[in-house]
């Protein structure tokens, strides 16, 4: 992210950056993070949610353990995406 800032500057790196976008007006959002990701940090996934909590808004987060940024799904975590948006984001 340092070496991207210095590039672009920070102004351009704001304006896409996914915590600086969130907006109380913003759906619910469910968020699972690789426990082994190594692409992005932890920490910018709990400050991530942490934002929607400053909105307002009540995340779904999971740390899915021993993955990394990309990943296949187990069954459980399936029923719970599912869940999450027939709870969550179906409309009648």
């Amino acid at each position: 992210m340092i070496a991207a800032i210095a590039h672009y500057g920070r102004e351009r790196m704001e304006k896409f950056s996914p915590y600086e976008q969130v907006d109380s007006s913003d759906p619910p959002i469910l968020i699972l993070h690789g426990s082994r990701d190594k692409v992005v940090p932890l920490w910018q996934t709990e400050d991530l949610s942490s934002r929607y909590e400053e909105v307002g808004l009540s995340p779904q987060y999971e740390i899915v353990k021993d993955k990394g940024h990309t990943f296949y799904l187990s069954q459980e975590t399936v029923d719970r995406a599912i869940r999450f948006f027939r709870n969550e984001l179906l409309t009648d």
